[in-house]
């Protein structure tokens, strides 16, 4: 049987980096790319959609089909989806939330990949504060824009308030909580192989 992985974690824990290590064993979907577009559908009007926070999103059913919105941005974002038939691993600071992760499998379901309770995994991304505010100082350098990371984590005290606050998202939930990148590995690894002795 396929997995289904979410990875989560505060921006610049290392998330898309370890993402991008796993691309030929399984289809890798980035949580950013998936709700910018749906941003950009739900909201055309908005000229800057990656400045819209995660908190601001309607959950209510009746003002928005999240379901149906997702399906179209995956499709969109990952073609291949549909010709997919094994594991799946997510990155993102947005899976933190149940809603859009409870979407996200639904339209993943609409287009046949269904998992059975067991076979979806949550891992949670936690280094140092100190290494987050390091891995953050260097992407600003090395990238331009982002200007809206640049105001809120200009200082290491921004980046512990916030990844505590964070954290308070995830509270109740069953993710396995990782203090190191190599932790996260082996977790995923051991979700991995042991799919294939399995099989």
């Amino acid at each position: 049987m396929a997995s289904l992985i979410f990875l989560t974690g505060y921006t610049g824990t290392g998330k898309t980096t370890i993402l991008k290590q796993y691309r030929d064993r399984a289809l890798c979907l980035m949580g950013d790319e998936l709700q910018l577009d749906a941003v950009r559908r739900a909201f055309p009007f908005i000229r800057k959609p990656y400045l819209y926070n995660w908190k601001s999103w309607p959950k209510d059913p009746s003002t928005m089909h999240l379901e149906l919105l997702l399906f179209t941005s995956l499709n969109s974002v990952c073609p291949q989806i549909r010709d997919h038939d094994g594991h799946i691993l997510t990155e993102g600071t947005i899976f933190a939330t149940e809603w859009f992760r409870d979407a996200l499998i639904s339209a993943l379901g609409a287009n046949g990949k269904t998992f059975k309770d067991s076979d979806v995994h949550f891992l949670y991304l936690r280094p140092p504060h100190e290494q987050v505010f390091a891995n953050v100082q260097k992407r600003l350098e090395s990238a331009s824009g982002r200007e809206n990371e640049r105001r809120k984590l200009s200082t290491l005290e921004n980046v512990e308030m916030r990844m505590n606050s964070y954290e308070k998202a995830i509270a109740g939930h069953r993710w396995k909580r990782c203090d190191t990148s190599e932790a996260v590995h082996k977790e995923i690894n051991t979700i991995l192989n042991s799919e294939v002795t399995e099989a």
